[in-house]
């Protein structure tokens, strides 16, 4: 039950995000995080979040209590994807690099399709779209 009511939060903070209600949002996802503690992709998404609301400090030293999955697992990669995602929200272009560099890596070793084109459409990644670093980046990799 608590699965399905984490996951109902977090599916409306997603929503309420997309319509630009940032405070709602983070209140939805933290009632998602209250749920499913261990959710390491909704403790990202509340950092980016927090992020999007101007809660910078806060966003930071939640990003820094996630920890980071084992190198082998499909979580890793999703974790670095999630990773890219928080610093694109929060306007650091060199930690978009590194996490969007290190998710494809992990895509590649993992033989997992998809995660490319994450990266070529995510929405909150729209400002590094003409940034010569980012497109190169991007053409390294055929995942």
């Amino acid at each position: 039950q608590e699965v399905a009511l984490g996951s109902a939060w977090f599916t409306l903070g997603f929503a309420q995000k997309n319509q630009g209600k940032m405070s709602d949002a983070v209140e939805s996802m933290t009632a998602s995080l209250k749920e499913r503690p261990d959710s390491t992709s909704t403790a990202l998404a509340l950092a980016g979040y927090l992020s999007m609301a101007g809660r910078i400090d806060e966003a930071k030293a939640l990003f820094a209590k996630i920890p980071v999955p084992p190198k082998t697992e499909l979580a890793f990669m999703d974790y670095h994807a999630n990773a890219a995602w928080f610093a694109g929200v929060s306007r650091d272009k060199d930690g978009v690099l590194a996490s969007v560099q290190t998710a494809l890596e992990a895509a590649e070793r993992l033989h997992y399709a998809g995660q490319l084109q994450y990266f070529k459409t995510e929405p909150d990644l729209d400002w590094l779209r003409g940034d010569k670093d980012f497109s190169a980046l991007l053409s390294r990799f055929s995942v």
